[in-house]
């Protein structure tokens, strides 16, 4: 997604759906919905602006949502840790 956002940045619009409409790569379908969605709302504000001299100004990509993954271990692991703990526990 960033090498997509960074091929775009600073171009004109016109150009810039030509190019994502015609890149393999998989983000090109969102970016081109994020484009067409700015130019919506560009409409929108200005109705009497023209259209054809629109380019992209400013576009970044944050990190996404990350997964916790838990360290798991073998049942018999922590079955012998439960049991290590009770021995413990009981010798108090």
């Amino acid at each position: 997604m960033r090498l997509l956002a960074d091929l775009i940045r600073g171009q004109k619009v016109e150009k810039v759906l030509a190019e994502l409409e015609h890149n393999p790569k998989h983000p090109a379908v969102p970016l081109r919905k994020l484009v067409l969605s700015a130019i919506s709302n560009w409409k929108q504000k200005n109705e009497g602006g023209d259209e054809s001299q629109l380019f992209i100004k400013t576009i970044f990509v944050d990190g996404a949502r990350t997964l916790k993954k838990n360290a798991s271990c073998s049942p018999g692991a922590w079955l012998q840790s439960s049991q290590a703990q009770q021995s413990r526990n009981s010798n108090c």
